[in-house]
C-alpha cells in the first residue's frame, strides 16, 4: 500500500469554475499507472475528501506513477501528477501484545471451569500466534480452542483441571519482530481435607499429607500455611505426574517447628 500526505490542495491545481470566485473543491481523484505502460486507472469511485489516501490494489515490487485531479461542482482540474514514481512496498509493522483487562494481572479459575485467555494482538503482516503454557507449546484438543481473529486472540480451556494452572504466554512474530505476554492462571481451591483418597495426618511436628490413585490431574503446586499468633510461612510443593499413572500414591512431609500452630 502506498500512502500519499498532502496537508494542503496541490499547488497548481485549477478547477473549472461557474461564476466569479469559483467554486470550492469537493474532493480529489486518484489515478495510478503502472510503469512502461500507457494507461492510466483510476483508483478511487467516491471522491476522496481527505488530502491522504492509501491506494489499494498495487502489486509488491511494482514502480507507479501516481497523480491526483481536483473536484468541484463544475467537473474535475487537468492532472497534477507526483513528482517520483512510487516503488509498492507493503508497510510493515512489528507485532504488539496487550492482556486484556480481564486477565491482565491474574486469572483465578475453580476447578471444572472455562479458562479464557484475552489479548489483542496488532501487527503487518498478521502476526503468527503461539501459546505456551510453561514454556510447552499448546495445541488445539478436545479441550483446547485456540482462536486468531485479528485484533483479538484468544486461548479457551474448558473444565478446568489442576494441571492447567499456571503460567501462560502467547507470542506474536512476522517479518518485522516478536512480542510476547504472559498469564498467571490460579487455582481458586478449598482447602484440602481428608477423604476421598487424601489423608492429612500430624505427629508432632512432622505435617504430612498422602494421595492415593494419582493421575496427571493431581500436577501441580501445593502449598502448606502454618500460623500461631506470632506470624505465619508458607511453603510450595512442586508436583509433576508423568503418563497416565505413574505411581499408585506419594507423599508430602514438613517439618514445622512452632509451640502452637492453627
Amino acid at each position: 500500500m502506498v500512502k500519499s500526505h498532502q496537508r494542503n490542495p496541490l499547488p497548481g491545481h485549477s478547477v473549472p469554475s461557474s461564476g466569479s470566485g469559483g467554486s470550492p473543491i469537493l474532493g480529489y481523484v486518484v489515478e495510478a499507472q503502472k510503469s512502461g505502460t500507457a494507461q492510466w486507472n483510476r483508483i478511487n469511485k467516491d471522491l476522496i475528501k481527505m488530502c491522504a489516501y492509501r491506494v489499494p490494489g498495487l502489486v509488491e515490487g511494482m514502480e507507479y506513477r501516481i497523480r491526483i485531479r481536483a473536484a468541484n461542482q463544475v467537473g474535475e482540474s487537468e492532472p497534477r501528477e507526483l513528482a517520483e514514481t512510487i516503488v509498492a512496498k507493503d508497510i510493515l509493522v512489528p507485532p504488539e501484545v496487550v492482556v486484556d483487562v480481564s486477565c491482565r494481572d491474574a486469572l483465578t479459575v475453580r476447578a471444572g471451569q472455562i479458562i479464557s485467555l484475552i489479548c489483542r494482538v496488532k501487527g503487518r503482516p498478521d502476526p503468527e500466534i503461539t501459546w505456551t503454557k510453561d514454556a510447552r507449546a499448546l495445541s488445539r484438543d478436545k479441550r483446547t480452542e485456540i482462536n486468531s481473529s485479528f485484533p483479538l486472540c484468544e486461548l479457551v480451556i474448558s473444565d478446568a483441571i489442576r494441571s492447567d494452572y499456571g503460567k501462560y504466554a502467547i507470542c506474536a512474530k512476522n517479518s518485522s519482530g516478536q512480542a510476547q505476554a504472559t498469564i498467571v492462571v490460579n487455582r481458586n481451591d478449598d482447602n484440602l481435607k481428608s477423604g476421598e483418597g487424601q489423608l492429612i495426618t500430624q505427629q508432632r511436628h512432622h505435617f504430612q499429607l498422602e494421595i492415593s490413585n494419582v493421575t496427571k490431574e493431581h500436577t501441580g503446586t501445593y502449598t502448606v500455611l502454618a500460623e500461631n499468633a506470632s506470624g505465619s510461612k508458607t511453603a510450595e510443593i512442586q508436583v509433576n505426574v508423568l503418563g497416565e499413572i505413574m505411581v499408585a500414591q506419594f507423599k508430602i512431609t514438613l517439618l514445622v517447628f512452632s509451640s502452637t500452630l492453627t
